[in-house]
């Protein structure tokens, strides 16, 4: 499907997006809102985030605030990052975005 987002790996705090903590070897869709029509996608350390329409979503590892939803919890499905809906772009680092 064009736009998805299958990820494969670690899933150490949620970071494959599936809803689980389980480890994959072959590739899994992320589980939440259908995530699709994806133009851009950025990766830091355990945690990724996706462009779709404008909105921003994060999912993984969230300790040093890196998901944007205010918290520091980890997220082992995309949540929108609040107050973005005309993004263009998405880039990531170590443990920011």
């Amino acid at each position: 499907r064009s736009g998805s987002v299958v990820c494969w790996g670690s899933n150490g705090a949620g970071a494959l997006g599936n809803g689980t903590l389980a480890d994959e070897v072959e590739g899994v869709a992320t589980s939440v809102r259908n995530l699709t029509g994806v133009t851009d996608i950025a990766s830091g350390e355990a945690f990724t985030c996706a462009l779709a329409g404008g909105e921003v979503m994060c999912w993984g590892a969230g300790n040093m605030g890196q998901l944007g939803d205010g918290t520091q919890a980890d997220r082992g499905r995309a949540e929108d990052v609040t107050g973005i809906d005309d993004a263009v772009q998405v880039a990531a680092g170590r443990n920011h975005a």
